[in-house]
């Protein structure tokens, strides 16, 4: 009688790598400097983004209405 033999796995890799930690403090830092020197513009790029937002949820919304 044979043993069924199975491959070895791969470990799942847990948490993210050093690059991916630095991009994203770069951008949240990128995000604050950016509010601190032109807190006018980030207000507005915030409201229209937030209307963009809005709309694509309308759109979406009217589409499902109109397919029942």
């Amino acid at each position: 009688m044979s043993r069924k033999q199975t491959m070895p796995t791969m470990p799942a890799q847990s948490g993210s790598g050093v690059l991916s930690k630095f991009l994203g403090v770069l951008a949240l830092l990128s995000m604050f400097v950016l509010v601190v020197k032109h807190p006018v513009e980030a207000a507005e790029w915030t409201v229209s983004a937030f209307g963009v937002l809005e709309s694509v949820a309308e759109g979406v919304a009217n589409f499902i209405n109109q397919l029942s």
